[in-house]
């Protein structure tokens, strides 16, 4: 798996998914300031499109600073926030841009370093502290917003008390409301292994229209998007998908499933 390699350094980072579950990012404790991503196929649990992006490096400060620590995806899924020792930074997925978010706001001495990042239900980025437990925890308001309308707002999540650590660090929690896909969890092993001789789609990917070719020509097809909604049903067996966005969708038929890619 291209995202551990880098022996005993693996083992601090951060790793989340997008908010439809479609593509995973990663940090590592490399000294090289790298953020890893990939697509991420929620149906079969394969990896695609690897890229490694070089995370800009601040003018001035100390090494750690070379280490990416914290990585969340917008609720968009849009930009990508990335947290160093000294600063944050957001880069935008669509063409690859970085704005600088927060650069270091006291004294070396002082300063209780950025870590991990989380994504609240209440759609904000909520930052961790790096060094000791802490009373204040900062927040980015607007993560949909560009550069510096994302709103970043220093140690606005307060409390009085420290109790273990509580403002330490941000959660790592999973975003249970994606569910399953539809036509996977359900598909047994040899279901899955039969697949290719139940039916058959082509061309794919296609930008225009898939055709279908299966024993029972009448059976009912329905057709997803990425995050499991349901975008047709029919029992033709040509779709036409030339009004669809670019990506990546599911075709179902009976008990069986097949990723098909709109160009």
């Amino acid at each position: 798996m291209p995202f551990a390699q880098n022996g005993l350094n693996d083992n601090i980072g951060q790793m989340m998914f997008n908010n439809d579950g479609t593509q995973i990012a990663t940090t590592q404790n490399d000294l090289l300031g790298i953020v890893y991503i990939a697509d991420f196929d929620r149906c079969y649990g394969t990896l695609s499109n690897y890229k490694k992006i070089q995370v800009p490096a601040q003018p001035s400060g100390p090494v750690l600073d070379s280490t990416t620590t914290g990585v969340c995806f917008s609720p968009n899924n849009q930009f990508l926030y990335v947290a160093k020792y000294d600063h944050i930074l957001q880069y935008n997925l669509t063409d690859n841009t970085w704005y600088y978010v927060r650069y270091k706001d006291t004294t070396d001495a002082a300063f209780n370093g950025y870590n991990t990042l989380c994504l609240a239900p209440n759609n904000k980025i909520y930052i961790g502290n790096w060094n000791g437990l802490v009373k204040q925890m900062s927040v980015i308001d607007n993560p949909n917003g560009a550069g510096i309308n994302c709103n970043f707002c220093r140690k606005c999540l307060r409390t009085d008390n420290i109790i273990d650590g509580i403002l330490s660090n941000a959660p790592c929690m999973p975003n249970y409301s994606l569910g399953s896909m539809p036509g996977c969890a359900t598909v047994g092993v040899s279901a899955f292994n039969s697949s290719k001789e139940e039916f058959e789609v082509y061309p794919n990917p296609t930008q225009s229209k898939f055709k279908i070719k299966i024993k029972n020509p009448n059976s009912k097809k329905e057709l997803y998007n990425s995050i499991g909604q349901l975008i047709l049903s029919t029992k033709e067996n040509e779709i036409d998908v030339h009004n669809l966005s670019k990506g990546m969708y599911y075709l179902k038929v009976g008990n069986q499933t097949k990723k098909v890619v709109v160009e």
